[in-house]
């Protein structure tokens, strides 16, 4: 759930500064490297949810 708020911070964070600095330009990119950070933040955490859950698995049927 911690990712989707953040994920919605970001985004608000980003139009709320598009709208205030002149230059729209510069709001591309500081965008793009904060979107990618994200997007990787959310694959990493996933990933490592995966692999616990595989290896609390495997655990639980070596123990049965």
């Amino acid at each position: 759930m911690w990712v989707w708020i953040l994920n919605l911070v970001v985004y608000v964070a980003v139009i709320i500064t598009y709208c205030l600095v002149p230059g729209h330009e510069i709001i591309y990119s500081m965008y793009i490297p904060l979107d990618v950070l994200l997007n990787l933040s959310k694959a990493i955490y996933y990933f490592y949810n995966y692999f616990r859950d595989v290896m609390e698995k495997k655990r639980q049927d070596e123990v049965t």
